[in-house]
Order: C-alpha cells, then structure tokens, then sequence
C-alpha cells in the first residue's frame, strides 16, 4: 500500500472534492471524522465560515482547527467524539462530510441514521465507501467493511437520501500488477505506464455511469429528501436549500 498512497490518496481526494458545490457561502457544515481537515479546508477556500469538525481523536481536532484557522483563517468548532451518537439538534447542518468513516466503525447503519437526523431536510451529505466489486478488492481487507455501490446506496435510500452523483476513484491497481514483474525491470515499466494512462483515463470520467461502478473508493453526493421517510409526506415548512442547485 505505502508504495502507493501518494498516488491513490490524490486521485481519492479528486473523487470527492469533484462532487461539492462551487460556493459554501452561508452553509452550516460538518465535518465527521475530521482527519486533518482536508475537505474542510476545500469548503472554507469556497467560502464556508461555519465549519464543525468531529473525530474520535482529539489529535486530528486540534490538526483541523489549526490547519482552518492557518490555511483559511477559520475558527472552526471542534469535538472529540462518537461519530454514531453526535451531541447535535435534529436538522442542524447544510453540509455534511464523511469520508473514510463508514467501513471502519462497527455500525455503519447507525453512522448513516446520525448524519439523516443531523442533516436538515435538503441539506446534502457527502460521504465514501470502499468498493466491494472493484479489482483492487478481489484479495479481502479483514479491517475494513466493503459496500458494492448497488448495496450502498440501497443504505442510502433507507435513511432518507437520494443520490444526486457517484464518483470513483483509482479504477486499476496498476503499481500492484507492474511490481510483479519486479525481476524484469523493463517489462515492468512498460506495463506500469500503459495502465497508469488507462487508469487516469477512467479517473478523468470517474463521476460518470457506468464507470464510477467500479473505482476502489467511491464517493457519494446525497440530498436528505423532504419527505419523511416513515410516512412519505413532507415535513411542514419545509423547502429545498437553493444553493445547492
């Protein structure tokens, strides 16, 4: 993996950021699962001032109110916390970010049913998920749940959310295929830049059907539906956040 994390977590950052809004003006947003706040920093240079970020680690707070308040002059609310039983009103936020949080909790259902309730009615949650049918997953990760994208967003749907986009990312293994041929440098070589182009290739339309099916990592723009899921009529009051559009 480390002999190509530079590349895959590049191509892997592209998915999601391809799937925001062009302005984050006047959104209230949080951030799950925080990190070190990349994405977070991606919505404050498009405008965002009202960021939350939360992650079981206090470390990865800390790095992402520093990065925030460093990189975009932010001070962004932090907390160190269960991502699954978050201490937020119902409908609090506009935005909401999750991204490598999902295969790795034990209650993926409860994750998604905490960011529905958090989430006003309009509002949209990006979130990612590792691709059970893609070619980088044929050999099994023991530490990680793996979701196909029909799977996922059938999950999706149950908790109140219509995808709007789906984008993959890092479609071929092709460092992992080319370090086979290790004994034969010159073959390797070969083999790594002819699928590295094919690969880049499917990258550059990874938000497009069919291909986004089968990218390693997938990412999902999801718009909370105005109806309420249990008895399919709209809350009253309710509108459609316009600035998503």
């Amino acid at each position: 993996m480390n002999r190509y994390r530079k590349k895959y977590w590049k191509a892997k950052v592209n998915s999601v950021v391809r799937l925001f809004p062009s302005s984050f003006e006047n959104v209230k947003i949080l951030d799950l699962g925080c990190g070190g706040g990349v994405y977070s920093l991606t919505t404050a240079s498009k405008g965002a001032t009202d960021i939350t970020v939360v992650d079981k680690e206090g470390f990865y707070v800390k790095a992402a109110r520093l990065n925030l308040k460093m990189g975009q002059n932010v001070n962004a609310s932090g907390i160190r916390g269960d991502c699954m039983c978050l201490p937020f009103k119902e409908e609090t936020f506009d935005f909401i970010i999750c991204v490598n949080v999902i295969e790795r909790v034990s209650r993926g259902e409860r994750l998604l049913q905490e960011a529905s309730r958090t989430l006003k009615r309009g509002g949209l949650l990006v979130v990612t998920a590792r691709n059970a049918t893609s070619l980088n997953n044929l050999k099994p990760i023991r530490y990680m749940r793996l979701y196909s994208p029909k799977l996922f967003i059938r999950k999706l749907m149950r908790h109140g959310f219509s995808v709007q986009k789906h984008s993959g990312a890092y479609f071929i293994p092709y460092i992992r295929i080319a370090n086979t041929f290790t004994s034969k440098p010159r073959l390797s070589q070969v083999i790594r830049s002819f699928f590295r182009k094919i690969n880049e290739s499917l990258e550059a339309r990874g938000d497009r059907s069919p291909i986004n099916k089968y990218g390693w990592e997938h990412a999902y723009l999801c718009r909370r539906q105005l109806a309420d899921v249990r008895h399919n009529k709209p809350k009253k009051g309710s509108q459609e956040i316009s600035f998503f559009s």
